[in-house]
């Protein structure tokens, strides 16, 4: 298992996460945790959607891949949740993994 360095504890971390290693509700969703997120741009590709959406209060635009071709409209307000087994952490200013 992977331990996160004590020294980040309480600090500001990037944390890094792939689009597939992220669902919205009703898809296979990881449901640890998630958040409302709002729609920003919505883009069919082939057989996925690429979702573009802002978090309230998360700095940065988080990119999830949706499977299928489904309709979001910008404006739309979508629960995401993370397949925590998934992401990455970084230092904030140099951008070195903390893992």
């Amino acid at each position: 298992m992977k331990t996160f360095k004590e020294e980040y504890l309480n600090k500001p971390v990037i944390m890094g996460v792939r689009p597939k290693a992220i669902s919205i509700k009703g898809d296979l969703a990881y449901v640890e945790q998630g958040f409302t997120a709002k729609v920003n741009i919505s883009e069919k590709l082939g057989d996925n959607t690429i979702l573009y959406t802002n978090i309230d209060g998360i700095e940065g635009e988080i990119i999830s891949s949706v499977e299928g071709i489904k309709t979001f409209n910008e404006g739309d307000k979508v629960d995401i949740s993370f397949d925590l087994k998934n992401v990455c952490f970084f230092d904030k200013e140099s951008e070195e993994s903390l893992l």
